[in-house]
């Protein structure tokens, strides 16, 4: 067991030591007094719906539809589907000779053999992938 597992096993225990502490005085405080303890609880789901909904809204009131509304009915609008024109013709490399291709240019402006190496290493495929090692 490494030093961060230890580490990490003692945080779950403690965690795991404290929520259960806490339940357990929850029980005690629910047993000892069972209509204090409904009360507590009644003012606190009082206060957390408070934080959730504000003072404002209503948590009923919110997302119910009314009968007396009347929904709207939205119509959808009529497609058409067009013809579509024919494709232009693609213009490719051997049309344009008088410029050479951007992985030409790319290659020339490295200047050095050693730097085409280290582009290949950066943005190649990874070593895991290639099937002509050895081992």
């Amino acid at each position: 067991m490494s030093l961060i597992e230890l580490i990490g096993f003692i945080i779950t225990m403690l965690m795991l030591t404290f929520l259960f502490g806490r339940q357990v005085r929850e029980e005690r405080k629910r047993r000892k007094d069972p209509e204090g303890y409904e009360r507590a609880q009644k003012e606190k789901e009082k206060q957390l719906e408070e934080l959730i909904y504000g003072h404002t809204l209503e948590p009923e009131s919110e997302g119910v539809i009314k009968e007396e509304e009347e929904l709207e009915v939205w119509e959808q609008p009529a497609y058409k589907v067009e013809e579509a024109e024919p494709a232009k013709p693609k213009i490719t490399m051997e049309a344009k000779k008088d410029h050479p291709s951007r992985a030409q240019m790319a290659v020339q402006s490295l200047g050095r053999p050693a730097n085409m190496l280290v582009l290949r290493t950066l943005f190649g495929p990874p070593k895991s992938l290639d099937e002509q090692r050895w081992w």
